[in-house]
């Protein structure tokens, strides 16, 4: 349904305002991880890849807006990509309207989801109110600088990362003097309650030691035997090891049989030792003990041998309230985003009226 404008400003199609362009794709199977050039596809992710194929590349030598035909993501351009996969509209405003003003109202104009299904044409029928540039531009001015506060936000909590200096007078033990391997399994179909906390390898993030995604979910609809895990367990995923994923859990709930659940022995504090967990130095062991080639995992009776330092109850304490300290600056981080997320909606919510 179409939005109703209640605008103060002039009021034009948007097909009047923009010029579609051709733009070139390769397969989404064809893109890498490393390239000369980037992937730019309709998904979330700005860049999906990279890829060294010079034909497909897409020259931008004036800003352009890409519309997901299928996900509704708007992407802002101003170096030249190779596109991925298909569903992907590219085109380029007139004199009418600077690029920069027509990317933010259409980020924030809410466009009927038809599922995965095209939207081109929802856009087609599209009406938008368009100040004079000059008014544009004061709006652009103003949103810019909400968004270098937002993208400064991200900065911090994208590159947070607990880490622990190691003191060598603590010395060292086996993981195995520290963390125990829980396998308590059971069936989800069978639990009392309706609702259920599970995670999966796909809700933690690698390299971060955070979940991410909803992990409510209906106890009847997930399948198969999982692992049960408390409020102070740390999950470990034990599929593809080089990703990292490590999560020291504040709620409970049950997880994939892909993860190990592991909990702290007397005398250890597993927030300190999820952080241990997530080190560098920690991970290139742990990846010396993967079997399996196309799949690599890795188990608890190689974890289990590997050298991690004995740090003392007292000082364990004193570094849990660092981090605590880091985590209030992460999450303050968190907050401005999301304060100055909605002062740009607010202000887009303005000109649409």
């Amino acid at each position: 349904q179409e939005k109703e404008i209640r605008t103060t400003y002039n009021v034009v199609n948007l097909l009047d305002v923009i010029i579609p362009l051709k733009v070139k794709t390769i397969k989404s199977k064809e893109i890498k991880e490393s390239g000369r050039h980037p992937v730019i596809d309709q998904s979330q992710k700005f860049i999906s890849g990279y890829s060294d194929k010079a034909e497909f590349l897409n020259e931008v030598t004036s800003p352009l807006i890409l519309f997901g035909d299928h996900t509704r993501v708007f992407k802002y351009l101003e170096y030249s990509f190779i596109g991925g996969g298909d569903g992907i509209r590219l085109f380029k405003t007139n004199e009418k309207v600077d690029s920069k003003f027509l990317y933010y109202l259409l980020s924030y104009y809410e466009i009927e989801s038809l599922g995965y299904s095209r939207h081109f044409k929802l856009l087609k029928k599209l009406k938008i109110p368009l100040p004079s540039l000059e008014i544009q531009k004061e709006i652009i001015e103003e949103l810019e600088q909400y968004q270098k506060l937002i993208d400064r936000a991200k900065q911090v909590v994208d590159n947070y990362k607990p880490h622990i200096d190691i003191n060598e007078s603590w010395g060292e033990c086996k993981l195995d003097d520290v963390l125990e391997n829980l396998s308590i399994n059971i069936d989800p179909s069978r639990l009392s309650s309706e609702e259920i906390n599970y995670i999966g390898l796909e809700h933690i993030v690698k390299n971060k030691g955070v979940i991410e995604g909803e992990i409510t979910s209906k106890s009847k609809s997930v399948k198969s035997t999982k692992k049960k895990f408390q409020v102070g367990d740390i999950l470990y995923g034990k599929l593809r090891p080089n990703l990292n994923k490590v999560y020291y859990s504040t709620i409970e709930g049950i997880c994939s049989t892909d993860i190990l659940v592991l909990r702290p022995k007397d005398g250890f504090l597993g927030e300190i030792y999820s952080s241990i967990l997530l080190s560098e130095k920690v991970n290139n062991e742990i990846m010396k003990g993967i079997s399996g080639s196309q799949l690599p995992r890795t188990n608890f009776n190689h974890l289990r041998e590997i050298q991690v330092p004995k740090i003392p109850i007292q000082d364990q304490n004193q570094i849990l309230e660092k981090l605590k300290e880091e985590r209030e600056i992460v999450e303050g981080n968190k907050k401005l985003i999301e304060i100055y997320t909605q002062k740009i909606e607010d202000r887009i919510t303005n000109i649409w009226g």
